[in-house]
């Protein structure tokens, strides 16, 4: 979705988010490198997706903003296996994951081993370059149990 920055500037956006959420703080991060004024609106994590049905946001996922003229903007779990090749086309053509590991390397990979440690996401990542990719870069990470209906990671449900 393209966004007319002159709508997103009348007034402050709002931004919903969890605590502890990296997606956020790098929306956050955008949003001041690009000296737009929004509004951090923490939701409580776990009851954050009924909050985020509540204000008519059409996945339970943070972060999700919502514009001066109403427009709400959100990233889908369906963009998922997308995303994941992307990582895997990254790591295949030797731009991250090679053997002295970079920035990238350690921003994607903190990623998807935050995805791998998700009981129910995690078999997404499972097999994948990627996987493998992550397990290296983080090796240890807590495992986060499963929460999401499970039609929900069902490839063409979304």
């Amino acid at each position: 979705m393209r966004v007319s920055w002159d709508v997103v500037t009348e007034s402050p956006i709002r931004l919903y988010g969890i605590a502890l959420s990296h997606p956020v703080l790098g929306v956050q991060g955008m949003l001041e490198r690009k000296g737009l004024a929004y509004r951090y609106v923490e939701l409580l994590g776990g009851a954050h997706p009924l909050a985020l049905f509540a204000l008519r946001f059409a996945r339970p996922t943070v972060p999700a903003m919502r514009l001066s003229d109403g427009r709400r903007v959100q990233r889908d779990l369906a963009e998922l296996p997308g995303l994941l090749d992307r990582v895997d086309g990254l790591i295949e053509s030797g731009v991250i994951g090679g053997e002295e590991l970079g920035a990238a390397d350690f921003q994607i990979g903190a990623s998807v081993r935050v995805l791998i440690a998700m009981q129910d996401v995690g078999r997404l990542v499972a097999g994948r370059p990627a996987e493998a990719f992550a397990l290296r870069v983080v090796p240890d990470y807590p495992e986060v149990p499963a929460a999401m209906p499970a039609d929900w990671l069902t490839p063409g449900s979304a």
